[in-house]
């Protein structure tokens, strides 16, 4: 390796900077072929939506009470 000093770098010219490269990512993942070996892709036939426990078994009262700590806020 070249032992390099600040006046190198102040009188070196400047080597050519390339073009960008340009690609599209979207389409570059699109392209690539997907094994599905673990199951992780769902159709909308196996979807099923989690439910909060409290919807599930009609429990309107979480719903309805304020959280106390929330509502009693102090001026400082």
């Amino acid at each position: 390796m070249a032992d390099l000093s600040l006046a190198d770098a102040l009188t070196e010219p400047s080597p050519d900077i390339e073009g960008e490269i340009k690609r599209d990512f979207i389409a570059t993942l699109e392209a690539e072929a997907f094994d599905d070996v673990v199951g992780e892709t769902v159709g909308k036939t196996d979807y099923i939506p989690l439910l909060d426990v409290d919807e599930k078994t009609g429990n309107s009262e979480s719903k309805k009470k304020p959280c106390s700590e929330t509502s009693q806020i102090e001026d400082t």
